[in-house]
């Protein structure tokens, strides 16, 4: 699983690193006007556990989100950070999969 694991790490990278060196019309690298996610489908592989697993994103949606640093989400459904990139896209969407888990954007990740 290691193996598997370092294998997804270097393709995230790979692909972070040709937004970051492509250029788009206005002269920003790519990486700057999207979001790259990238989540392991298990926060603990020897127990199965899907509870507070980390995610890892990419770019900052043209200013959107905050980046460079290690956020807590206190326990909020990932709905809600589905709704945050949705809404950075510049989607008006409140609500993302069953409405039972979802409590709105994520204010702690935007700018």
């Amino acid at each position: 699983i290691r193996k598997i694991d370092t294998w997804y790490a270097e393709q995230f990278g790979y692909l972070v690193r040709k937004l970051e060196s492509q250029t788009a019309e206005d002269g920003k690298p790519l990486i700057d006007h999207t979001v790259v996610l990238w989540v392991n489908e298990l926060a603990r592989g020897s127990s199965h556990s899907r509870r507070n697993q980390s995610w890892l994103m990419a770019g900052n949606l043209d200013g959107y989100l905050r980046t460079g640093r290690h956020v807590d989400l206190g326990g909020r459904s990932n709905n809600d950070l589905f709704v945050t990139q949705l809404q950075g896209f510049g989607l008006s969407d409140t609500n993302y999969g069953a409405s039972a888990y979802n409590e709105g954007p994520l204010g702690m990740l935007t700018a």
